[in-house]
């Protein structure tokens, strides 16, 4: 099973689906310039400008830095203070005066613990802080806020999708509502991709189907980004009943209740997309289908190993948890973004596998 996001970097083409074209485009003015303060802090000002506004909507502090929260539990580990510290962090966020944005900063460098592990985490004090940053945020926050009085009010945010996943998407979040419109928040250097477009098709169609019945009332989807200052806005009934169906079925895995393939009175082929939004479960046998296409193995076998320490590749050790784990034998075939290789160690009959990062760093693996 896969995030939204992890299913749709698998997706051929994800700007096929809702074309850039039917987006209506909106720039907003200011006034103020916002500096580019290079990619390691850029994730920490979107987190941050995300949080704030979300805290600034909705008055609701402790939901809206509940990642950051988390991951400063999770780092507990490392240091028995985080969660402490976390706290302190927290009460200290007033608004977005300048100690307000700077501690806010430092709160969300705890999303990484959550996000992808404390081996890629990096305390605060080891930032290189930039007064850019802290500049920047304010600014970007209150265009949020702007854009929001424009479209409001929100009658939903920080919201999943529970009762409209499937085996193949069961992972994603999204961020707000209006009483017709799913907004998705960016805050990016980047004018537009088509994976965002895809990604807010995907929301509406995950939500439609799960337990939030204020889905029902979505009539367009829009993604604001700050940085630029732009909003994009797409109605939903200028995208295809084909690109809603293909992506139900194609991309979430949705059973579809009924088949798009029709005859006419004469015996002719046709395609009805019509039905898309009548759907049945998840299509076990298409994503079985779906996950043997995505499987690389290898013809590795603990058996032929002696005692020793072994470098073997990332789809070694994926070919051994396909074979030996019956929940890996139809799964989709795992990232390992942070796995640059691993290493067997073997004694006496006894194994375990240790992954190798980019930067050298060393984590234990399953088995």
């Amino acid at each position: 099973m896969a995030s939204v996001t992890g299913r749709i970097k698998k997706t051929p083409k994800p700007g096929q689906y809702v074309p850039r074209s039917l987006f209506e485009v909106e720039t907003y003015k200011d006034g103020n310039e916002v500096k580019y303060v290079g990619k390691e802090l850029s994730s920490i000002q979107g987190l941050a400008v995300d949080y704030l506004t979300r805290y600034m909507l909705t008055g609701d502090k402790k939901k809206a830095f509940e990642i950051s929260l988390t991951g400063a539990m999770l780092g507990n580990y490392l240091d028995a203070n985080n969660s402490q510290r976390a706290e302190q962090l927290l009460d200290s966020i007033k608004g977005l005066d300048r100690q307000s944005v700077v501690n806010a900063c430092k709160l969300v460098c705890y999303d990484v613990i959550y996000r992808s592990g404390l081996s890629d985490y990096k305390h605060d004090e080891k930032i290189e802080w930039s007064e850019d940053l802290f500049n920047n945020i304010p600014i970007l926050v209150k265009r949020g806020l702007s854009f929001f009085e424009k479209v409001g009010p929100i009658v939903c945010d920080g919201f999943d999708f529970e009762g409209g996943y499937t085996e193949l998407v069961d992972i994603g979040d999204g961020d707000f509502l209006t009483k017709d419109m799913l907004i998705d928040f960016k805050v990016s250097t980047r004018e537009y991709k088509s994976t965002w477009s895809l990604q807010l098709l995907i929301y509406y169609l995950l939500g439609i189907h799960s337990i939030h019945s204020e889905f029902q009332s979505i009539k367009k989807i829009c993604f604001f980004n700050a940085y630029m200052n732009q909003s994009y806005t797409c109605s939903l009934s200028d995208i295809s009943d084909e690109s809603k169906y293909k992506v139900s079925h194609d991309v979430i895995g949705y059973k579809m209740k009924y088949s798009n393939q029709k005859y006419d009175d004469n015996g002719n082929e046709y395609m009805d997309y019509s039905t898309w939004k009548e759907i049945d479960g998840t299509d076990t046998e298409y994503v079985k289908i779906l996950y043997s296409r995505d499987t690389i193995t290898t013809d590795f076998n603990i058996n032929k190993y002696d005692n020793g320490i072994f470098t073997i590749t990332v789809d070694d050790y994926w070919t051994f948890l396909k074979t030996v784990f019956d929940e890996y034998r139809f799964a989709n075939r795992l990232l390992f973004s942070q796995v640059k290789e691993v290493k067997l160690i073997k004694n006496n009959g006894c194994f375990m596998f240790v992954s190798v990062s980019p930067k050298g760093k060393y984590g234990i693996l399953k088995g």
